[in-house]
This record gives C-alpha cells, sequence and structure tokens, in this order.
C-alpha cells in the first residue's frame, strides 16, 4: 500500500487470521439481499436501450438476460470477495498484484468509481469497541505489524465494495453499470457489512499474544516450573493462512467439474490431477479465483462441457487430456498454454474434436 509499510515477509500464519478471512466471507455473503427494486428497474431500462428496436417486440431478450446476470453476480461474488481479500494479503507482504487496489494507491480505479466507494465506507463506524479502529488494532496485532491505519487494512470495508463492481462487470461482461451496482447494491449489502466487524473483533485478541511478547528472565534452577504463557503456547502451523485460503478457493473451483455425470470416472481422475498446478497459478495469481475469464476457469469450464464426453469423442479427448494433464505434472502452470493444448486441431484417434465438427444432432 502507499501509505502503509511494505513487510519483507508473508502475513502471520496464526491460524486465527484464517478463521477471521473466512467469517468476513460467510458473514457478509450468508444472505445477499436481492437487488432494489429501483436499481433493477433502471438496469433493465438499460439493457432495453441497448438491445434496440427489438426489446419493443415479443422477442426482446433483455429482461431474461438481465436476470441472468443477477442470478451469476449472485453466485459469483462469494468468490470474487474472497480473491479480493487475498489480493489484498499479497499487496500486504510486498508481493505484486495485477487487481488494481480499492483505494489509495496509483493504479485504483476511476475517481467516480473511487468516490462511490468512500461514500459507502463513511457509513461504517470508526470509533468504539466496535468500530473499524479498534478491528484494525486487533488484525495489526495478529499479523505482527504495526497499525498503520483503517485504509492499509486488507480486509477494510472498501474491499467488500470493491468486489461488487468486479464481480458485476465479470457477470454482465460489461463494466458499463459497475459504479450503479457499487452504490444501489453496495446500500443494500452496507448493514451486513457493518455487523461483521463487531463479530471479527470478538474473534482476533486484544493484546498482543504471549508468544510475541519477549520471554521473562530464566530462572537459576534448571528445573523451574513452566510459566502459563509457554503451557499454552500452540504449535506455529506450518502452512501460512494466505496459502490455505487458496487451499480451500481451488477445492471450491474443482467442485463442479468434478461433479459433472458426462465426464468418464477416467476424465475425472485426470482433471483432479490438475489442482496442483491450478493451486499453483492462483498463489501467485489471485484472479484465478475470481475472474471468470481467466484460463484456469475456462479450461475447467470446458472440460466439464458434456458435449466434449460423447461416445465418438471419448477416446480422443482421454488422450487429449492425457497429454495436457502430463505436462501440468512438468512444470507448466501457465494455463493459456493447457486451453490452447486442449483446443488444438487434430486427434490422435484421428476424429475431429468437437469444436471443429460436430454432429447435427449435438449442435
Amino acid at each position: 500500500m502507499s501509505n502503509a509499510p511494505t513487510p519483507p515477509s508473508e502475513p502471520a500464519t496464526d491460524p486465527a487470521l484464517l478463521r477471521t478471512l473466512r467469517t468476513a466471507i460467510e458473514r457478509t455473503c450468508q444472505r445477499l439481499p436481492e437487488f432494489d427494486p429501483a436499481l433493477r428497474k433502471a438496469l433493465l431500462a438499460r439493457y432495453r436501450e441497448a438491445e434496440g428496436p427489438r426489446a419493443a417486440t415479443a422477442y426482446a431478450t433483455s429482461k431474461a438476460q438481465l436476470t441472468q446476470h443477477i442470478a451469476a453476480f449472485r453466485s459469483q461474488y462469494p468468490r470474487i470477495l474472497a480473491a479480493c481479500l487475498q489480493s489484498q494479503l499479497h499487496r500486504l507482504a510486498g508481493r505484486a498484484t495485477p487487481w488494481p487496489d480499492p483505494d489509495g494507491d496509483p493504479d485504483a480505479p476511476a475517481p467516480a468509481r473511487q468516490a462511490a466507494i468512500a461514500g459507502l465506507c463513511r457509513r461504517v463506524p470508526l470509533s468504539g469497541p466496535g468500530g473499524l479502529q479498534e478491528f484494525d488494532r486487533r488484525l495489526s496485532l495478529l499479523l505482527g505489524r504495526e497499525a498503520a491505519g483503517v485504509r492499509a487494512n486488507p480486509i477494510r470495508p472498501a474491499v467488500f465494495f470493491h468486489a461488487l463492481g468486479l464481480c458485476w462487470a465479470q457477470a454482465s461482461g460489461d463494466g458499463r453499470d459497475e459504479i450503479d451496482v457499487i452504490l444501489g447494491y453496495g446500500r443494500r449489502l452496507l448493514p451486513a457489512v457493518m455487523a461483521v466487524y463487531p463479530v471479527l473483533i470478538d474473534g482476533l485478541p486484544a493484546q498482543r499474544l504471549a508468544v510475541q511478547q519477549a520471554p521473562p528472565p530464566r530462572l537459576p534452577d534448571a528445573e523451574a516450573p513452566p510459566t502459563p504463557a509457554s503451557r499454552q503456547q500452540a504449535p506455529e502451523p506450518a502452512v501460512p493462512a494466505i496459502v490455505r485460503v487458496s487451499i480451500d478457493l481451488t477445492q471450491q473451483l474443482f467442485e463442479t467439474p468434478l461433479a459433472q455425470e458426462a465426464l468418464p470416472a477416467q476424465a475425472r481422475l485426470m482433471v483432479a490431477r490438475l489442482q496442483l498446478p491450478a493451486l499453483a497459478a492462483g498463489l501467485d495469481d489471485a484472479r484465478v479465483f475470481g475472474d471468470v475469464g481467466h484460463p484456469v476457469r475456462r479450461l475447467l469450464d470446458e472440460l466439464a462441457r458434456p458435449e466434449h464426453w460423447g461416445a465418438r469423442y471419448v477416446p480422443a479427448n482421454l488422450a487429449r487430456l492425457e497429454a495436457l494433464v502430463t505436462a501440468a505434472g512438468r512444470g507448466e502452470t501457465r494455463f493459456e498454454r493447457l486451453l490452447a493444448q486442449w483446443g488444438e486441431a487434430g486427434e490422435p484417434a484421428g476424429v475431429p474434436h468437437p469444436w471443429a465438427t460436430r454432429p447435427a444432432a449435438e449442435a
């Protein structure tokens, strides 16, 4: 962050950080509000305007398209939010992230977008036992860093509203209505965001943990009894919390393709072997978990398509998938190359790929 020191190491590995991230996501997204009727009406008017004269006929698709985009937005928001929070932790650890910061940095979004987010954030209490300042103090203790202000906090309210805009742009395929969704839907989500911080504060230590304090002077007697702090000291987790969050998100990515009944059992086993390469890609680029257009997501979507697993395509596509998985197992984590490899023309068995030639019954 531009107004915070950049520590050289990863954020703290304490499991309390993982619990805090999960709580922030689950509490905010547990009961996502419906779209405000006024917002829905304004969006529908724009969709009809974009559709043109056809919008006034019986063949209009504006309303169905808007309904589809709203459903996609609601289903994708938890994952987009998780990816945004992970991206903020990357920034805090001094790691580069291609996602723009919601406020304060030179690569931040447009001023109108910043103003919309800032207006919502101003309504979240700063002071008091459940305010943002107390949350920032406690989270800084957990991360082992000096408090640098709420705008440097990786779980600040701006991230929740920033994720709304990103999610709508990806669900609709167009950033035209992003600011309106941030403002309109953000007002509906605001009570959930305000309510999450007192819960997060209750789950964080109020004082620096005993394991972070200077050890007491050693007694002369070598058989001195252990102190309460030494008895309560838990072993340090071997895996950083940010990695554990990435593992959870990777498992979620693979739930849909692995549950696809059209995939042969052999194909499911090979798809499952892509989880480690996908995790490696996600640790380097948080967009893996939030961007539906990322090559990882596009490859999984293609592998799960039933038309690729019709009887006449199974032998050739199993061979294609095995070659792809073998390449990933040898260290290829550039999924744009793996996606291109899956979509290349020519089949080992001489059967055209379904992208190139599809029977009329399957078209």
